[in-house]
């Protein structure tokens, strides 16, 4: 979590993290990751 700079909403959702890579998140996991960011 500490790596991701950015999150990019939409219909193919994904992170930028601190090397400028594009990781993509699953419909599935989405709601685990706004949940994780919502407590930093």
């Amino acid at each position: 979590m500490r790596h991701v700079k950015k999150y990019i909403r939409g219909e193919g959702c994904g992170e930028i993290v601190s090397d400028g890579t594009n990781v993509a998140v699953s419909r599935r996991k989405k709601q685990e990751l706004m949940d994780s960011l919502a407590r930093l």
